[in-house]
């Protein structure tokens, strides 16, 4: 499905408010993937992050704090990000991050 980003918390990956950006409706998810995801009433778009039990929710932009997904929180995976419409540059960006993530 599509969806349109709001906010700027996924910059880094050169994601801007107002992109349309491909998702894979999914509820299953991989350490790394950028997932939809919806935490008791907010939905958000960032990078999965699981160690052990633990999942955290990390941004793209450094302005903005890791979310940690706690056992007592409504949490739901809406699908995985698959792509959008970006230009070339941003492209390159993700996919360097992706050969070399940190």
């Amino acid at each position: 499905f599509i969806a349109t980003s709001s906010g700027d918390s996924m910059a880094d990956y050169g994601m801007a408010d107002g992109d349309q950006i491909l998702l894979k409706r999914t509820s299953q998810f991989r350490n790394g993937d950028v997932i939809a995801a919806r935490i008791n009433d907010s939905l958000t778009l960032k990078r999965a992050k699981q160690n052990n039990s633990e999942l955290i929710l990390v941004p793209g932009n450094k302005n903005y704090d890791p979310i940690p997904v706690l056992p007592t929180d409504d949490f739901e995976c809406l699908g995985i990000w698959e792509g959008g419409i970006f230009p070339y540059e941003v492209v390159k960006k993700l996919r360097r991050w992706e050969e070399n993530p940190s």
